[in-house]
């Protein structure tokens, strides 16, 4: 407490300090925020007054040309930042965000959810900015195209993670061979894909790719198995898609690195009443490399019993022996019985 009695944040000037200093600054979020393209600082001050830096938009959106040539004292020194959300925000387009991201040197993770990108796509401009740092980049509910999604990744060669949830995708055309070399994790979740054949032409021979997402595609009603596809696959999600029959999941065979998927809420037969569940249902049709269903292990006890009742119930039952042939075996029984003594020793 000072010495007027009034009280006094402890270290307050360090972290003002600390806080002044966007040098140091690694994950940052504007989300929601009125930006719509890099943003200029007004000093109030120096030396001492580096804590009252503001941020200011510019009036209109700043152009810049590719390769960016962004004019002294336009962006802040945020050498080491490295995380960026950025949802929901009014860049106009995907040059405005690009040129964002590639003035940031270290970016490794960008958010762009729900901003308007789809007004001047990645599609539309004819050099990509460079995001050589970038390995995480998000573009959920922003209309773009799959097209878009490859011309975005074309700049970001270290790209791993990419997110394309609820754009509206319907189609996918595949990549050029040098595309996505380093892509582990695709979310294509709440889309309207119109089937695998293009699912598996577009990403079955993407290299490193782990971790793919189509769950919402009602029109991803099965599976076709190829001879290799998908030679990195691990995780497969297609909650609540068309998928109905056994045979699509016995296509999951052809998968060489499976070792989980999801399936909930998919229109699959019934499971028979000696099935018990339709886990067990599903779990006995799967491919013994497949350790976890719907994000829940599969033991190895429980896999022995799903398979024991499937066997159980494609088995068929016993014919009943006819009723007379039941009396007179059980008659003849009964006569032996009665007429039979032990021999009589000597």
């Amino acid at each position: 407490r000072g010495g007027d009695g009034r009280g006094a944040v402890v270290g307050g000037a360090a972290v003002a300090e600390r806080q002044a200093d966007l040098g140091a600054l690694e994950a940052a979020s504007v989300a929601g925020m009125p930006v719509h393209g890099p943003v200029r600082i007004q000093d109030e001050g120096g030396g001492a007054d580096r804590c009252r830096r503001r941020l200011k938009t510019p009036a209109t959106p700043l152009p810049l040309p590719s390769p960016i040539q962004a004019p002294p004292g336009t962006l802040p020194p945020l050498a080491s930042l490295t995380e960026l959300d950025a949802s929901g925000t009014l860049l106009p387009g995907w040059p405005a965000a690009a040129a964002l991201a590639s003035s940031l040197p270290a970016l490794a993770a960008l958010d762009l959810s729900r901003a308007s990108l789809h007004l001047i796509p990645p599609s539309a401009c004819p050099t990509p900015f460079p995001l050589t740092a970038l390995r995480s980049l998000v573009l959920a509910d922003t209309r773009l195209t799959w097209s878009d999604a490859v011309a975005a990744a074309g700049a970001a060669p270290a790209l791993t993670s990419l997110s394309l949830r609820a754009c509206g995708v319907s189609t996918l055309c595949p990549p050029p061979d040098d595309s996505f070399p380093l892509l582990a994790d695709l979310d294509l979740s709440d889309n309207d894909l119109d089937g695998w054949a293009t699912v598996d032409a577009a990403l079955g021979r993407l290299p490193a790719l782990a971790r793919l997402d189509v769950s919402g595609s009602t029109r991803l009603t099965g599976l076709a198995p190829r001879d290799a596809p998908f030679p990195s696959l691990t995780s497969l999600c297609m909650d609540d898609t068309g998928l109905a029959s056994w045979g699509a999941v016995a296509a999951l065979a052809s998968f060489p690195a499976l070792a989980s998927f999801r399936a909930a809420r998919a229109p699959l037969p019934t499971p028979s009443p000696s099935a018990g569940s339709a886990r067990a249902d599903l779990v006995a049709r799967l491919p013994v490399c497949v350790a976890r269903l719907n994000g829940a292990p599969i033991s190895g006890w429980e896999r022995r019993e799903a398979e024991r009742a499937l066997v159980a119930a494609a088995a068929p039952a016993p014919a009943p022996r006819p009723l007379a042939a039941t009396m007179l075996t059980l008659t003849l029984h009964a006569n032996v019985s009665s007429e039979w003594s032990p021999p009589k020793l000597s």
